[in-house]
């Protein structure tokens, strides 16, 4: 049942009947202009790629903000907290601010760069920050 879903997929060239308007060089692929307006160039990296709409931008963006914002707060606050009060060194609370410090590194080198990657399909950053991301997010996950 899944393959005979997903195999016209898998044919490269049976993507040209699912979809044709799509160039399979990579130029824009022009949206139908049958009823005279003038074609609107954009950028389908690939098949079935849609564009995110502006709700979902706005609803990304509010929420991905909102989470940034109270992971700074509160990471920042944890560590503050246990790095001023030598009552609180403890192996217990140190383990807890580590944990902080690899949380905060996720929210300031990885959250926004996921929000920007989720709403366009390229990656923008170069080669430098792709591997700084993924060692970041390795040493959060790991922390």
């Amino acid at each position: 049942m899944l393959i005979s879903t997903i195999s016209p997929y898998l044919n490269f060239s049976s993507w040209v009947l699912l979809y044709p308007n799509m160039s399979m060089t990579g130029t824009p692929w022009e949206e139908n202009s049958t009823f005279g307006t003038t074609p609107t160039p954009r950028y389908y990296p690939y098949p079935g790629y849609e564009h995110p709409d502006t709700a979902e931008v706005t609803i990304k963006i509010v929420v991905y903000s909102l989470l940034l914002l109270m992971a700074l707060v509160g990471n920042s606050t944890v560590i503050f907290i246990v790095s001023l009060n030598k009552t609180m060194w403890t192996p217990t609370n140190f383990y807890i601010m580590n944990l902080a410090v690899a949380d905060l590194l996720i929210a300031l080198f990885c959250m926004w760069i996921h929000l920007v990657q989720s709403m366009i399909p390229n990656w923008i950053f170069g080669d430098v920050m792709c591997r700084f991301n993924n060692f970041i997010q390795g040493r959060g996950c790991h922390g």
